[in-house]
């Protein structure tokens, strides 16, 4: 839903930047030199115009439009273009320590899409900034199948109410138990990754350690991000 939303809002950004009602291949086939222009010069972020060409793309894709070669080619080169510089401009704010949550977890979504693993982990640090804490959770129905003291666990069921139960991490044999409640934006998340991985009840949500994936997927799109840059983005958030 929210991936739909964002590229509803650029369709309508879009309609407004060249100044007419509807998309029509033709114009996007035989003026994209004047279309180029005309999104290259608005004052929005480079990645919002960078989401633009990608909207022009993703219709080509779906064949709601048919794009010629030749301007294919010409919105592609622009987004690859912008592609580059947004990245660079991240990963400097990244070294900065300046990055906001919210930009970085759009990043993620466009980069792995609303169903991944990548997305709903960095989700769960945007919710609580856990450490490595995550790696193992139990899926359970109820609380009261939570009967090992040294296991963490996730209650997932029909209702709307979820919590996370962490019983081992590292101040743990000083502050005891901690209960996180999950709000219903994030388990409907987990129910979808739940859903599409069939996870049972007694299986682990993610299975291993955490913090080599999160460096991993980074590092795939050209960012030095971990589990603590994570804890630093949320304080910030905060």
């Amino acid at each position: 839903k929210n991936t739909l939303k964002v590229y509803f809002n650029n369709l309508i950004l879009l309609l407004k930047i060249l100044d007419i009602d509807s998309i029509i291949p033709r114009t996007l086939n035989f003026n994209y030199n004047n279309i180029i222009v005309k999104i290259n010069s608005i004052e929005y972020s480079t990645n919002s115009k960078k989401l633009l060409y990608q909207l022009i793309l993703k219709l080509n894709d779906l064949n709601i439009i048919k794009l010629r070669d030749q301007s294919h080619k010409a919105y592609k080169k622009e987004y690859n273009i912008l592609d580059i510089i947004s990245r660079e401009t991240t990963k400097s704010k990244v070294e900065e320590e300046i990055l906001d949550f919210d930009q970085y977890k759009n990043l993620i979504l466009e980069a792995y899409g609303e169903a991944s693993k990548e997305y709903l982990v960095t989700c769960f640090y945007y919710n609580h900034p856990y450490r490595d804490d995550l790696g193992e959770l139990v899926v359970i129905e109820s609380k009261k199948d939570a009967k090992d003291d040294e296991k963490n666990y996730i209650v997932i069921n029909n209702s709307n109410n979820s919590i996370i139960i962490l019983n081992e991490y590292k101040t743990s044999s000083m502050n005891g138990q901690k209960i996180i409640s999950i709000p219903l934006w994030l388990l409907n998340l987990i129910k979808i990754y739940i859903k599409n991985k069939n996870i049972n009840y007694n299986d682990y949500l993610f299975n291993g350690n955490l913090s080599p994936f999160i460096s991993k997927f980074n590092k795939k799109i050209n960012l030095e991000i971990t589990i603590n840059n994570f804890r630093q983005m949320y304080m910030n958030k905060a």
